[in-house]
């Protein structure tokens, strides 16, 4: 199998907290679609100082191998979140969830398994795909020969600033686009759309207007579908699609921090890991 960086490896923050402190919660930070967890690792490292235990995981399939990635779908990067999830409702009173581009959707679905979860973020996250490349995935996925095809990346990631677009394509590696895999995301968008309204937790909603991967408007369409979830959404200017590591990432570390802190009390009863 071939290496990677080791920007992508998963991680585990402790939170910063004086000696013999509790933390204040506990936070899952998913990573997105054929990505790695350097793409959270920043906006974890912030919530961990403020206090929030911290577990970054890999999705199910995201090596450095694409036929790893293509034998899996959406089912088992659900699972591989909710393990994790449930592991931190184990540890912690206050558990909560973030989630860029897939891992937003995957965040979404997590609230739905696990109606425990104090508060989440969705960042990014896709209802859809551009009309074109979202009509030949479904086409493709009905050939039993075309829907193994991988696509190799010919073009970096959609992150204006140059420094965290080189750093993520270091974490990502080699690692494709199998068409079987992007099927099931698309698989899982549709799963997904109807089942919104029954999410009760308090949701963060944040997409930047420049985003060339998931349409802007998807902010919109999910907040219309949160009907039960009190929703703030978040517009970002400049930034593109991986605004957990782009331009504006600060307002992102910002928000999401307010946001579970306005869900979380000082300190968490139930302990945590310590500082």
């Amino acid at each position: 199998m071939t290496t990677r960086s080791p920007l992508a490896d998963p991680f585990s923050l402790a939170p910063s907290l004086p000696a013999g402190g509790a933390a204040r919660g506990g936070v899952v930070v998913v990573h997105g679609f054929a990505g790695s967890p350097f793409e959270m690792r920043p906006l974890g490292e912030h919530l961990a100082r403020a206090g929030f235990a911290v577990e970054g995981p890999r999705l199910a399939g995201h090596d450095a191998d694409s036929r790893a990635l293509q034998a899996t779908g959406w089912n088992d990067w659900a699972d591989s979140v909710e393990r994790v999830v449930v592991k931190m409702l184990d540890q912690h009173r206050h558990v909560f969830v973030c989630g860029q581009s897939l891992g937003g959707l995957l965040t979404l679905e997590l609230a739905l398994r696990q109606p425990r979860l104090q508060a989440i973020a969705s960042l990014a996250a896709p209802m859809w795909l551009a009309p074109m490349s979202q009509g030949a995935v479904r086409l493709m996925n009905r050939s039993q020969l075309l829907r193994r095809v991988i696509i190799p990346r010919v073009a970096g990631s959609d992150c204006a600033d140059p420094q965290m677009q080189r750093q993520n394509g270091e974490a990502i590696g080699p690692l494709g686009l199998p068409i079987a895999a992007v099927g099931s995301l698309l698989t899982f968008m549709d799963h997904l759309r109807p089942r919104l309204q029954a999410i009760t937790a308090p949701t963060l909603l944040m997409h930047a207007r420049q985003d060339h991967v998931a349409p802007y408007d998807c902010m919109a369409a999910i907040a219309a579908g949160l009907r039960q979830a009190a929703t703030t959404t978040v517009s970002l200017e400049r930034s593109y699609h991986l605004i957990s590591i782009d331009v504006e990432r600060q307002q992102v570390f910002d928000a999401v921090l307010q946001h579970f802190e306005r869900h979380a009390t000082p300190h968490d009863p139930r302990g945590g890991l310590p500082s």
